[in-house]
């Protein structure tokens, strides 16, 4: 009988001894600041531009575009030929807007407009043109919508007007050069400048696609357990409808965690608590994956170290 006793006791000291191992594996340990990361990609802007804006464009090289019934047919033909003067020097293609398709397009209306509301310089206006929706992406400002005015008839053998306002409803602003078709005052021996070409050719040579990358990240954990912010950005030409983050330490995925779409333009903060890894991860990778091909992946993976202590 008092074998039992004996095993009984061994027992309950194999429990404790258990039970403080536990503890001392989960609830204590040693606190461990990572060093934060901040990104700031509008840096790889141009410094220079003749858009509104650096980077303007839509979201693909292919423009589509609606003709208003008021628009006369020599109107008409005047902007169908100011597409096909780009379409001849440049990536871009234009094409009608199917019936019933969601993209963006450029709007063209030929009904006289507020003259005041367009060009507060005094000069002779033929019509009007520009984007109507932008959203600023840090990387793009992406036009999701234009809008032209032919409201004058043309005088000159080539669709003058027509080009300089299609030029407008792609981001480019006027120009100080009267040789420019971008010139306020329009006249029949203004050339297309070849510096808007490069300019459209460079900014369309890239395929439409989404662009994610990590903006910030805070880290910090006790023992096994981080605890972490982050947030990530879609800086490209189109929505992202499904993403995840993986945390990575030592050549292995520690964790995923979804976040779901992210549209050009917009981000997504996450915030996780008492996430448990290795006890010494003290180099942990952070990298966003999207569920399609992007822009470039060179913005998506984010090493983070220990915060080294001053003695």
């Amino acid at each position: 009988m008092r074998v039992l006793p004996i095993v009984l006791f061994v027992v309950a000291s194999g429990l404790f001894i258990s039970l403080i191992w536990i503890y001392f594996q989960l609830f204590t340990g040693e606190d461990v600041e990572f060093e934060a990361y901040a990104n700031n990609i509008s840096s790889s802007l141009p410094s220079t531009s003749t858009q509104f804006y650096p980077n303007m464009r839509y979201p693909d090289r292919v423009i589509f575009y609606t003709i208003s019934a008021n628009c006369g047919e020599k109107q008409r033909a005047d902007f169908i030929e100011a597409t096909r003067i780009l379409e001849r020097k440049t990536l871009l293609e234009f094409e009608p807007l199917p019936l019933g398709k969601d993209a963006p397009f450029i709007e063209v209306s030929c009904a006289a407009g507020d003259d005041s509301a367009l060009e507060s310089t005094g000069y002779y206006v033929a019509g009007e043109g520009g984007p109507t929706k932008i959203v600023n992406t840090t990387r793009y400002a992406v036009i999701l919508g234009g809008r032209i005015s032919l409201f004058r008839e043309e005088h000159c053998n080539k669709p003058q007007v027509a080009l300089h306002e299609l030029l407008h409803a792609l981001g480019f602003d006027h120009k100080s050069d009267k040789k420019s078709i971008m010139f306020p005052i329009t006249n029949c021996n203004q050339v297309l400048d070849n510096d808007i070409v490069a300019e459209i050719n460079r900014l369309y040579s890239q395929p439409s696609a989404p662009d994610l990358y990590i903006e910030k990240i805070e880290a910090n954990k006790t023992g096994p357990f981080l605890n972490f912010k982050i947030v990530v950005g879609n800086s490209g030409l189109k929505d992202v409808q499904n993403s995840t983050l993986e945390v990575r330490w030592n050549g292995q995925t520690l964790g995923e965690f979804s976040l779901e779409d992210i549209p050009l333009g917009t981000k997504r903060f996450l915030e996780v608590s008492n996430f448990r890894i290795p006890r010494d991860a003290l180099e942990l990778e952070f990298f966003v994956l999207a569920d399609q091909k992007e822009i470039t992946t060179r913005n998506n993976k984010i090493r983070i170290r220990r915060k080294e202590t001053s003695a």
